[in-house]
Order: C-alpha cells, then structure tokens, then sequence
C-alpha cells in the first residue's frame, strides 16, 4: 500500500536523526564553551583577589609602593581580560540559545517523521484487515451459497 512511502520516511527519519546527533553535539560544545568561560572568569576574578590581598598586607615603604603601582598598572589589564571574557560568554550564550531552538526544531522534525511513519503503519495494518475480512466473507459467501446450491439439487432429485 504505501510501502515506497514508508521506505522514503524511514530513509528520511535516520537522516532526521543523524541531523539531530549533530544539533545535540553542537549543543554540548556551546555548553562546553559556555562552561570554559565561566572558568576563566572565575579565575581572573581569584587572580585579582589573590593580588589585591598580596599588596594590601605590605603597608608603606619603598618595596609596598613598588608593589602597589605594579598592581595598578596590571589591574586594568587584568579587568579588560575579564570584559572581554565577559562579553564572548555573551556571545556563547546567544550560540547556545540558537542551538537550543535548532534542537527543538530537530526533534519536532523527527517526531513528526516518526508520527507520520506511525499512521502509515497503522493504514496499512487496517488495509490488510480489511482485506483479509473481506477473504474470510468471500469465503464464507462462497460456502453458503455452494451450501445453498447444493440444497436446491437435493430437493429437485
């Protein structure tokens, strides 16, 4: 019945699926990424913090101040690198939202590949149930009136 139909979707449900593979690892690599930034600003923001309290604690003379105006100088830098993480997290995160909604898109995609799968299936079951019943009545209509024939010879002889 629709058998070429239902090859062609099962064709297109394991292309559907080995597209949606991707999509999800895609997703784990914006995630990753996402994560790895977190890290590295969580790292300058301990770095900034160890070297403020490595300054603080020197109080005055000649080496504190050496290491204050170090920090002073190193601080923005420290601060930019931060910014620039800061906005390429913002960055990973719009990625990762656009993946997550080319996910969703893939596995509508798939579902309804496999629903459509599924009711072709199911058309085809009750085609062949029909079929067969119409067999069986056929056959039964082909017993009753041989039946019936028969019992028309008995009463003529």
């Amino acid at each position: 019945m629709h058998e070429d139909r239902l090859r062609a979707l099962r064709v297109l449900s394991r292309i559907k699926e080995s597209a949606l593979e991707k999509v999800q690892a895609d997703m784990a690599s914006c995630m990753a990424k996402e994560v790895r930034l977190l890290q590295e600003i969580a790292e300058g923001e301990r770095e900034i913090a160890r070297q403020r309290d490595e300054v603080l604690p020197h109080g005055i003379g000649e080496d504190a101040l050496l290491l204050q105006q170090s920090f002073r100088e190193w601080l923005p830098d420290a601060l930019s690198e931060i910014q620039s993480l800061e906005n390429q997290l913002s960055s990973a995160k719009q990625e990762t939202g656009e993946c997550r909604g080319r996910l969703a898109a893939a596995n509508l995609e798939l579902e309804a590949t496999a629903d459509l799968i599924r009711t072709l299936e199911a058309e085809d079951r009750a085609d062949r149930q029909r079929k067969e019943q119409n067999e069986i009545d056929d056959i039964s209509r082909g017993q009753f009136l041989l039946r019936r024939k028969i019992k028309k010879r008995k009463t003529i002889v």
